[in-house]
């Protein structure tokens, strides 16, 4: 076999090795320890439900027994007045209810000869949906105490209780109170995000609250489960062919079963995904492990090409050539003779190699100078990513785009090293310098970001410091906080002898210590190395420089809604011929 077969065989099987281990792990251990967690989650959540349904349904009971004992309902039931005067009196009294509490927003009373009566404390409630109610359970509103059930309409729930004096102990007749399952829901808690669906059902199985609609298939399955017994119970089950986790509790007072059902495909989302992911994630690194395998197997037996092209180059009398070949196999055997032979050639070209050497170390010094130079106006991050998204681009094969990107990089970098000789520049320029930064930004960063420049045309000639506005605006893209959109804008007007530069953005990342800190440089004019952020260091200190006390910046910060820096310098003007502000196409 040779020897690039070898090599890409080996790393087939270690890839595959991997992927098995991921399924394995992920369907052994992930898998049993997230259902184990959501198992207690889903159970604390229920047994909330359940305790929180016992208080609020027991508080509820009391508030409506308080209300009809504070007012003159049980006296008005069993009043022999007229049939009018005793309805105006109950209807009254119904109403006073329904303003004196916020829980039901309907009342519905029936006394011991079966008058019906309805308050309400909205005009447009009508009475007909609870006498439905009523003569549709009657028999059963009738044998029960306290009875709570759903009407025709799913969003409205009922409160059935009798209506009695305390001492002595006598009824007069039937109240039935309405409130919505919206609020009964929020009162239980039971609005909050939570996967899967969520009901109460009564002792005898019907079902009160719905988070979801569950079908009926769903609903036979709940039921069956639920009234099973009254311990709690978390398992899976099948529902219509579908695999789902149930958990019920049961609460110790009134005998209702809280429940939850999720898909078990929902429930376990997070190890499959993970476990997708590990999948393709894993087959990627294969196909890249394939492609490097192949591409070191090349280069291997490339070794011996150069190794024969140097020997060719020493035969004609270049002694300078040099090969990379450090293996500890044959091939760098051979490549140590030839090492060998040519350390004999070497001495006469010392005096030679030493003043490369030299040479080099000049070059490099002044490429360090001229590279430290662009740092000070340039983020090395940014030319860093760059040089990574052109990367990325060319790796996906988009030759369109990295073309663009680095024709638009180049000629930004060229601008920005010819202006570093320059101590001023137009407006016009320093804002086109402004427009290629935002552009290129918005591509290596794909944010979706705007700049608005409010510039007029008189303006666009007034001579300002070279980089002064794209710090500022390097600043606003970088420390404006995780927004969707980020919206920059740019405005100059003249003010008088003077110029006013205003750069706002959407974000209001300004801390009140770096706004006081500014604040204190311009009242002293002290040195400005203990404030943080080059961008807003180097603006100060450039400013200082050119105008000494003839000058200004200010930041005002509303957080999280919007940063604003106004800067004012002298008015100059230059006459130069004008230029064209929209950004040049490559």
């Amino acid at each position: 076999m040779k020897l690039r077969q070898k090599i890409i065989l080996t790393h087939v099987l270690t890839i595959a090795l991997i992927l098995t281990g991921v399924v394995v792990y992920g369907n052994t251990v992930l898998r049993p320890r997230l259902l184990q967690d959501k198992t207690a989650e889903y159970d604390a959540y229920i047994n909330q439900l359940c305790t929180s349904a016992s208080l609020v349904l027991s508080n509820m009971e009391q508030n409506c027994f308080n209300l009809y004992q504070n007012v003159l309902l049980a006296e008005g039931l069993e009043s022999h007045a007229s049939p009018s005067k005793k309805r105006i009196q109950v209807e009254q009294e119904l109403r006073n209810m329904c303003g004196n509490n916020s829980y039901f927003t309907s009342f519905f009373a029936v006394d011991l000869e079966g008058n019906t009566f309805f308050g309400t404390s909205a005009i447009t409630d009508r009475a007909t949906p609870l006498l439905s109610a009523y003569y549709s359970l009657q028999d059963a509103l009738e044998n029960s105490y306290n009875y709570w059930f759903r009407g025709d309409n799913e969003e409205q729930l009922y409160l059935k209780m009798p209506v009695c004096y305390i001492t002595p102990l006598k009824f007069t007749g039937m109240l039935i109170a309405q409130t919505s399952s919206q609020q009964m829901m929020s009162a239980l808690g039971m609005d909050r995000a939570m996967s899967g669906k969520t009901c109460i059902l009564t002792r005898a199985g019907a079902s009160l609250l719905e988070t979801s609609h569950f079908s009926t298939e769903e609903q036979q399955a709940v039921v069956e489960y639920a009234c099973q017994t009254a311990r709690p119970l978390s398992r899976e089950v099948r529902v219509d062919g579908v695999s789902y986790w149930i958990t019920v509790h049961t609460d110790t007072r009134y005998g209702w079963r809280a429940a939850h059902l999720i898909p078990l495909s929902d429930a376990l989302n997070l190890a499959n995904a993970v476990c997708s992911s590990g999948a393709l994630l894993c087959l990627a690194v294969a196909a890249l492990a394939i492609g490097l395998a192949a591409l070191i197997a090349h280069s291997l037996t490339r070794s011996v090409q150069k190794l024969q092209l140097a020997m060719n180059e020493v035969s004609k009398g270049d002694f300078d050539v040099q090969v990379d070949i450090n293996t500890r196999d044959e091939i760098g055997e051979l490549a140590e003779k030839f090492s060998w032979m040519q350390k004999n050639l070497k001495e006469s070209t010392d005096q030679m190699i030493r003043h490369a050497v030299e040479h080099q170390k000049a070059e490099y010094a002044l490429l360090d100078f001229k590279y430290r130079s662009l740092q000070s106006k340039i983020s090395p991050h940014f030319i860093c990513n760059i040089l990574a998204s052109i990367s990325a681009l060319a790796q996906m094969g988009r030759q369109k785009e990295v073309s663009t990107l680095a024709v638009r990089a180049s000629q930004y970098l060229r601008d920005n090293l010819s202006a570093e000789e320059q101590r001023f520049t137009s407006l016009r320029t320093e804002l086109r310098y402004v427009e290629e930064y935002v552009y290129l930004y918005r591509e290596i960063y794909g944010d979706e970001n705007t700049l608005v420049a409010d510039i007029p045309a008189k303006t666009l000639n007034c001579r300002v410091p070279g980089m002064l506005l794209q710090p500022l605006v390097e600043n606003a893209l970088v420390h404006s906080g995780d927004l969707a959109t980020r919206t920059i804008h740019l405005t100059a007007r003249r003010q008088g002898d003077w110029l006013a530069l205003r750069v706002s953005d959407n974000g209001g990342s300004f801390s009140e210590q770096t706004i006081r800190e500014v604040e204190e440089i311009n009242e002293d004019l002290i040195p400005v190395e203990k404030l943080k952020g080059f961008g807003l260091r180097s603006v100060l200190q450039r400013l200082r420089l050119l105008y000494r006390d003839h000058q200004s910046l200010t930041i005002f910060c509303d957080p999280g809604v919007e940063s604003r820096i106004e800067i004012r310098i002298p008015w100059e003007c230059y006459h130069i011929d004008d230029e064209a502000l929209k950004r040049k196409e490559p």
